[in-house]
């Protein structure tokens, strides 16, 4: 029974940071015994696609977001509530959902979180899935994968998803993702189902 009650903890543990990440990193167990690796071979895309123009971006249920952004440092109108999962990443990640005017906005994968100092953290990935939001000019349920080819040219896929940028190893499920990258996933009729975005610091 108990393991049961473990293995369902970890599954949804799983499932949120899938959404954030496209399966790059998830969840660990709380308990932290074991960390199962995810090793993948470093990638690096060369193509027209440009992380410093895609980051810079975006929007975000009409409010235009960037990233890179401290807690902190988010602009008037914001607010963050911290995720139910988020105690469950390694020490120093979190995750928060964002507030626009009191209307949630977006959940947002964080780096150098310190739940009692939450407004240094750096935002530094999130995911979108529907057509109130866009990163690059791209729109969930709108945008296609020929019109992501036809600017970025051909990805590399790996998890289900198709990625563009700088994609490195991820060390363990509840840690951070060491990516500068863009990753697509599609529905059966070739538009987008979500965009994740990722800008880590990669002098790290």
């Amino acid at each position: 029974m108990r393991m049961k009650k473990r293995m369902k903890k970890r599954m949804k543990l799983l499932l949120i940071l899938a959404v954030l990440a496209v399966g790059v990193a998830g969840c660990g167990n709380k308990e932290e015994k074991e960390k199962p690796s995810v090793q993948y071979e470093n990638m690096e895309y060369d193509g027209p696609f440009d992380i410093e123009e895609a980051r810079k971006n975006i929007i975000i249920k009409g409010q235009p977001f960037e990233i890179p952004i401290k807690l902190g440092d988010l602009p008037s109108g914001w607010t963050y509530q911290e995720h139910k999962y988020s105690k469950n990443l390694d020490p120093g990640h979190g995750i928060v959902t964002l507030f626009f005017d009191g209307v949630e906005m977006v959940d947002v994968a964080l780096e150098e979180y310190d739940p009692e100092k939450p407004k240094k953290a750096i935002i530094y990935n999130f995911t979108i899935h529907t057509a109130d939001c866009s990163i690059d000019g791209f729109m969930p349920q709108v945008s296609t994968k020929d019109e992501v080819v036809g600017k970025y040219g051909e990805p590399y896929t790996r998890l289900g998803g198709d990625y563009y940028g700088i994609v490195n190893d991820s060390k363990t499920l509840g840690g951070r993702i060491n990516n500068q990258s863009i990753s697509f996933k599609y529905n059966d009729d070739g538009t987008i189902s979500s965009i994740s975005l990722t800008y880590a610091d990669l002098s790290k």
